[in-house]
């Protein structure tokens, strides 16, 4: 799995870049990070563990949001339908 997961994320980072996406290196760091953020009502958090994530990504969700995402960016038909 990992020798798939590398290329692709290298080619979705490449195709459509996401904005704000933090890595976070322990929970200092991550409170460190916190309280550099102004925060609002319409602040949004996100948070991905990476070890567990793929057996529940929604397939189709997904689908939808690599289409979303490319077109925001205006990407290549062909870059995207390989995205997905």
């Amino acid at each position: 799995m990992n020798k798939l997961a590398k290329p692709l994320s290298k080619l979705v980072k490449l195709h459509v870049p996401l904005p704000h996406a933090f890595i976070i290196k322990s929970s200092v760091h991550m409170i460190d990070d916190l309280r550099d953020i102004p925060i609002n009502e319409n602040t949004k958090f996100a948070s991905f563990d990476i070890a567990n994530m793929y057996s529940n990504v929604p397939t189709k969700k997904s689908e939808s949001i690599i289409k979303f995402m490319s077109s925001q960016q205006s990407t290549d038909d062909k870059i995207t339908e390989e995205l997905i």
